[in-house]
């Protein structure tokens, strides 16, 4: 529910940045054939006339007088590929809590991608890394292992003695849990391999990104459709909440009879939280491809564990989830793996760029076509 909640917000947003609106633009008051002039005679020659020639007309047929996505940048097979990658990173980590993995394992166990995005980049790409940063990698994962077994042993001893047979964890459910969110770990590494090779071939298209990552996922939660509706049930049969309580700050300053109206309005608390997990993770993911665009894949992972750090506190602070003394070495090894990453990346030389054959032909002792 929380997944497809997500993913259908995000897609909404994106067709009203990615939808061609004819019958809209057809009754602006800006004629098109003003707008394909004024490009024509500012822009240079041929170019100019090219690009006026792309622009649709009014005698294209039909397809021009229905509303349809712009022209991609990047081709439509990349998008699936990078879609099926994305949809099942999503689903078996979220999917993963329903096995009893508590929130600070999930997050501490999601850092631990490092190591098999390097390793993964250095098969697939051959990449080369260096000695800090390799280093860096290993600290992370180790604290991921440490933070993983000592839960684990916590969580038998709990469960050892809890009179509650529902809190009970079997060490099955464990090790499905654990086993769903290593191939998400594997997963999620390849996605960020084939998104880096795809920005670097076809342009820092990170909208267009953002938008078909979550558009052509959508027909997929047909194979969840049971669970989804179970679940709008179970939100709708949440704790009601007035729609007053939520704007209090401005009750004082509301008309009475707006502010009686909004008394008498409730709320499920469950479509609350819901939508404003929907509202920060649309903010969190839009950062994420942008950020995508502009590093590598790695450099990702480990911001993105700066970010997982301070989920880890506020569940800890707020929410009051458990947090052993294992917990907090192993979550402090990837604090400083990542830190340690972070200096050592900023500290490398940044690489001089290739000359170029109208640089080397200044010097007269080599002859240009020979360069050529």
């Amino acid at each position: 529910m929380i997944t497809f909640a997500q993913f259908f917000f995000v897609s909404l947003y994106g067709l009203s940045q990615h939808m061609e609106w004819p019958l809209a633009r057809s009754l602006w008051p800006f004629k098109r054939n003003s707008t394909s002039k004024t490009i024509t005679s500012s822009g240079s020659g041929a170019a100019a006339e090219k690009k006026s020639e792309k622009e649709p007309k009014e005698d294209d047929g039909v397809w021009w007088h229905l509303p349809h996505l712009q022209k991609r940048k990047i081709p439509i097979h990349r998008w699936l590929a990078i879609v099926i990658l994305f949809f099942a990173v999503s689903v078996l980590n979220n999917w993963a809590l329903a096995f009893k993995i508590s929130v600070p394992l999930h997050i501490i166990f999601r850092s631990g991608g490092l190591m098999v995005g390097m390793i993964l980049g250095m098969i697939l790409m051959k990449k080369r890394y260096s000695a800090p940063q390799i280093l860096a990698v290993v600290i992370v994962t180790v604290g991921v292992i440490y933070a993983t077994m000592n839960a684990k042993a916590n969580l038998s001893k709990g469960s050892s003695t809890s009179k509650n047979k529902e809190d009970d964890v079997s060490a099955s459910d464990y090790l499905i849990g654990i086993l769903m969110m290593s191939v998400a770990l594997v997963v999620s590494s390849l996605l960020g391999l084939l998104q880096e090779t795809t920005y670097r071939k076809y342009g820092a298209e990170w909208r267009e990104g953002l938008f078909y990552s979550h558009f052509l996922a959508l027909p997929m939660f047909i194979l969840f459709y049971k669970d989804i509706l179970e679940q709008f049930r179970v939100f709708n049969l949440s704790t009601p909440v007035p729609a007053l309580q939520l704007v209090r700050q401005l009750g004082p300053y509301l008309p009475t009879s707006l502010a009686y109206w909004l008394s008498t309005i409730t709320i499920p608390r469950l479509w609350i939280f819901l939508a404003v997990n929907t509202l920060t993770q649309f903010m969190c993911i839009s950062g994420v491809h942008r950020l995508t665009s502009l590093s590598t894949a790695l450099t990702l992972n480990f911001i993105l564990n700066l970010r997982k750090f301070t989920s880890l506190v506020i569940s800890v602070l707020y929410f009051e989830n458990g947090f052993s003394f294992e917990m907090v070495v192993g979550s402090s090894l990837v604090l400083l793996g990542t830190i340690m990453y972070s200096l050592s990346s900023t500290s490398q030389p940044k690489p001089l760029p290739k000359p170029t054959v109208e640089a080397m032909t200044s010097d007269k002792s080599i002859p240009a076509k020979k360069l050529e």
